[in-house]
């Protein structure tokens, strides 16, 4: 529980934002929509194919680039504070990421707070992990990466694949 002193720098900060904005604080679902938006910024990305799969249960979209290696992945966990974002937002920008990596991007649509609180961010992305090893990608030829919330949720997750006893991944690219 925080502080009453938290508390009140909490409402003070809100009151600030009100009288600047002129409104009260979006909803989540005004946040989640607001967040759409950020999808389009990106442009569309050339020869880059979309299959969207269940990744051991967790939905997911395959970024497959035209030229791409078939023996290697990323496996990309979107930011948004654990509570905004998702697979179809980060569709181009992962879709340019495959393209850069020369491999296939697997984009992890992870269930997000706070109707799924922590950990199940980490839990999804740990279970698409396991599916990748599960469809023969060698831990050596998967890279984990994502940005803001997505970068904290790489460290979670290489820390929750170690203390599973799972082989690592070649490595980690928190954004």
């Amino acid at each position: 529980m925080a502080s009453v002193q938290a508390e009140m720098m909490k409402m003070a900060m809100k009151q600030f934002r009100d009288s600047v904005l002129g409104q009260a604080e979006p909803t989540l679902a005004e946040q989640r929509a607001g967040g759409a938006m950020l999808g389009e910024l990106a442009t569309e990305p050339a020869r880059v194919t979309w299959t969207e799969v269940s990744a051991g249960g967790v939905p997911s979209l395959w970024a497959i680039p035209a030229d791409g290696a078939t023996d290697r992945a990323v496996l990309y966990v979107h930011g948004g504070g654990y509570v905004i974002g998702s697979a179809a937002i980060y569709r181009r920008f992962t879709g340019h990421l495959a393209n850069a990596a020369g491999c296939r991007v697997l984009n992890v649509d992870y269930r997000l707070a706070p109707e799924s609180p922590h950990p199940a961010a980490v839990e999804d992305a740990v279970i698409a992990y396991r599916w990748l090893l599960d469809e023969g990608f060698a831990p050596s030829s998967i890279v984990i990466s994502g940005d803001s919330a997505g970068g904290g949720l790489t460290v979670a997750a290489l820390l929750k694949i170690r203390d599973d006893g799972l082989p690592a991944p070649a490595g980690g690219a928190p954004l």
